[in-house]
């Protein structure tokens, strides 16, 4: 959740998104950019800024070049409710039109990660991992649910 929040809050303050996530692994072994080019190269910052806190007022800063967000999840972090009504994903939808939170989250996530063929086959072998192909099924995936905790 906190990339596509990460995602509403670089359009809700007219900046480009870059994500720099190599802990405990590379993102990128996992996921690959779609339409939005998320792991450009960029001049590293220590410069960490809280602005998806829920009482910081959503700003451009346009004289900061760039940051770290602080945390965007938890109990004190701006809701994705939030970032989708503010004005310039608002002035991206069509007039009286809304964006739900499973639109929203959706959108969001197809436009940040494409599912390529070496990243389903990845996917794969973590199903095959945990135990997710059983017998009974000759040898298929089973349905499953992912939880990320």
């Amino acid at each position: 959740l906190g990339m596509i929040k990460d995602f509403y809050f670089a359009i809700a303050t007219g900046r480009v998104l870059l994500i720099d996530s190599m802990f405990p692994t590379p993102l990128s072994n996992y996921l690959n950019p779609n339409f939005v080019q998320w792991n450009a190269t960029f001049p590293k910052t220590n410069k960490t800024i809280d602005d998806m806190n829920l009482h910081q007022t959503i700003l451009p800063r346009k004289s900061v070049v760039g940051y770290v967000l602080g945390r965007c999840n938890g109990p004190g972090s701006l809701k994705l409710t939030t970032l989708l009504r503010s004005t310039n994903v608002q002035e991206l939808l069509q007039p009286g039109e809304e964006m739900s939170v499973s639109r929203g989250f959706y959108q969001a996530f197809w436009a940040l990660f494409r599912f390529d063929k070496t990243v389903l086959m990845r996917a794969d072998q973590m199903k095959m991992n945990a135990g997710l192909v059983l017998p009974q099924n000759s040898g298929s995936l089973i349905p499953y649910v992912g939880l990320h905790i």
